[in-house]
């Protein structure tokens, strides 16, 4: 986007964001964000609804055959940023929320997901990064420490997330032990707790597909 088109749409948000709630629905956008470090971009159009905006559009998946629907809603903090609250459902059905908040000055800003994910929520951006993978709430508490894995796990690859969990605690260490009936290609990696109530979780395939496969796991804590 040219300088020009980039404050216009700057302005366009403004704007709409200091009107009164009960001016007529404004259509802005479409606006483009990239959730950095992710490669991710999630395209959206913003309707103004009263006081509040709806927001609806695609995620791209890092340019995936299949896109993941984007809906929410933007509203304007005391503080003058803009926050919204994202849903991102992809194409098998899972859901994950997104939090961002941004500078009406730039448009940039952070976010932050449900798994414990966060970063730069970049108006515009296109920076090289690993795609963040849509299904993670197939990541489910089965019982006390123990986790169904539904996500797609590249061929000789691993996958590395963060889940919530109460009782962890930074600087504890915990190491998946893969459980039937996963499959017998899946081991775990042991990570170290860097956020509290956050525990990285990291399990990686052997083989040389692809799979879809449930992974069932037990979350070990080692002894300090």
């Amino acid at each position: 986007m040219s300088y020009v088109r980039r404050l216009i749409a700057v302005v366009s948000f403004a704007v709409a964001a200091l009107a009164s709630s009960d001016a007529h629905a404004q259509v802005l956008g479409p606006f483009r964000w990239q959730l950095q470090r992710y490669c991710n971009v999630v395209t959206v159009t913003i309707v103004q609804t009263g006081a509040t905006f709806r927001v609806e559009g695609v995620d791209d998946l890092c340019g995936a055959a299949n896109q993941a629907g984007v809906t929410g809603v933007a509203f304007q903090n005391p503080n003058g940023t803009i926050g919204m609250s994202l849903t991102t459902v992809s194409p098998g059905g899972s859901a994950v929320h997104t939090s961002a908040t941004i500078s009406l000055a730039t448009l940039n800003g952070q976010w932050q997901d449900t798994t414990g994910r966060a970063g730069t929520f970049a108006f515009n951006g296109a920076a090289a990064g690993e795609m963040r993978t849509a299904p993670h709430s197939g990541l489910k508490l089965l019982a006390s420490g123990t986790f169904t894995y539904g996500t797609a796990f590249p061929a000789r690859g691993c996958l590395a997330e963060q889940v919530p969990w109460a009782d962890a605690r930074v600087g504890d260490i915990y190491v998946p032990i893969v459980v039937p009936p996963s499959p017998t290609s899946f081991y775990g990696m042991p990570s170290i707790v860097s956020r509290d109530g956050y525990m990285p979780f990291t399990l990686c395939n052997t083989s040389f597909s692809p799979t879809t496969a449930q992974v069932s796991v037990v979350m070990r804590r080692l002894p300090q």
